[in-house]
């Protein structure tokens, strides 16, 4: 049997329509990464349970990224 409707069966796109939006404040990024500038062999272990952050060491890590 033969389809009827060709176009149908061709290439389609899987990519998401839409992306995430981030968690996380402008402010709260500035602090990370002016943390991270003060001290920069600091990994996101280490920088996320500072006194000044209290946030996860995941979301230490999207912010880097």
């Amino acid at each position: 049997m033969i389809p009827q409707n060709l176009p149908t069966l061709g290439a389609r796109s899987y990519q998401p329509r839409g992306r995430r939006q981030p968690t996380w404040s402008p402010r709260l990024a500035d602090r990370v990464l002016a943390l991270r500038r003060r001290y920069p062999r600091w990994g996101k272990d280490k920088l996320a349970p500072q006194q000044l952050l209290q946030v996860s060491t995941s979301m230490v890590g999207r912010i880097f990224t």
